[in-house]
């Protein structure tokens, strides 16, 4: 392949290619994971506690560096993310795995940031990697990455096709975050198509099977998600209930709880209880809100005067 395919015609390659080959459990970059090693440890001061122990460029600092690229990620901050991963974006001596990582995360930093184009070529970049290393990629879950960024840059279609092909073919993989991360990425292409009855489905699958591993930041993201398409199917006692959900669980530092107690001010108003709708406005921080949400806020804030 050339490096000017499209996405379209490398993920239809992909496809064909991994269903002969068998995965291990592992995943490459899954910092909540790692930090579970030592828990009474913030996870990014651990994260960089370890790459100081490791020899730089030894296979072990890559991986440690690879976590610290996913938490930024899980997080949402991106500005972060792209200066941690820019300076490994142009340099071609890398250890493969590292290098697909690189190009994934710097792409998802870069359209999240408004900088698509670039976005664009590193997306391509990271499906191009996988040319010459597959046989590297011994998890279904980097299956699923690509699902991702063809959501993101390429065709909604295909990206539900690889997520199918890969449930189907590793459907009886016992990595409980490879169920998760496909069942999230399902539910966001079901929201990408407009079909936010499965959508609440797949999402529904994703918090069951994330709850098991007590890995706190997915289940709040995954009781988030379904609220948030529950609140679209205006299903709205169910939203409340699942982002009341999110809100029991202890908030793992840098975790920003704003956006939930807006979505709950906002959903208590729909169920015409202004009173309630009041207690939990007022407890949210209007400088964590980005631009869309401000304006909700902002509306809300007039409606309960």
């Amino acid at each position: 392949m050339k490096n000017s395919m499209s996405i379209r015609s490398i993920c239809v390659f992909l496809v064909c290619v991994v269903s002969t080959k068998t995965f291990s459990a592992e995943n490459f970059s899954d910092h909540e994971r790692f930090c579970a090693l030592q828990p009474k440890v913030d996870c990014l001061t651990y994260i960089k506690n370890r790459l100081t122990g490791e020899s730089v460029n030894s296979l072990q600092w890559y991986k440690v560096k690879s976590y610290e690229f996913d938490y930024y990620f899980d997080y949402s901050q991106f500005h972060e993310l792209i200066t941690a991963v820019k300076p490994y974006s142009e340099q071609t001596n890398l250890p493969r795995e590292f290098k697909s990582q690189v190009y994934y995360y710097y792409a998802k930093a870069l359209l999240h940031t408004g900088n698509k184009k670039l976005a664009k070529e590193y997306a391509v970049k990271a499906f191009n990697e996988l040319q010459g290393i597959f046989n590297s990629f011994k998890n279904p879950i980097r299956l699923v990455e690509l699902a991702n960024l063809q959501n993101d840059f390429g065709s909604i279609d295909t990206a539900l096709q690889m997520l199918v092909s890969a449930e189907r073919r590793f459907g009886k993989s016992k990595d409980p975050i490879f169920h998760f991360e496909l069942q999230v990425n399902k539910g966001n292409v079901y929201h990408a198509m407009g079909d936010l009855v499965n959508a609440a489905k797949s999402r529904k699958l994703a918090l069951d099977i994330i709850l098991a591993t007590g890995e706190t930041s997915k289940i709040i993201v995954a009781c988030n998600n379904l609220a948030y398409t529950y609140q679209l199917l205006k299903e709205y006692q169910l939203a409340i209930e699942y982002n009341l959900k999110a809100l029991s669980f202890k908030q793992p530092a840098n975790f920003n709880i704003s956006r939930t107690k807006l979505r709950l001010a906002e959903l208590f108003w729909l169920e015409n209880n202004p009173a309630q709708a009041k207690v939990w406005l007022s407890q949210v921080n209007p400088s964590m809100l980005k631009r869309a949400h401000t304006r909700i806020y902002k509306k809300l804030l007039q409606a309960l005067k």
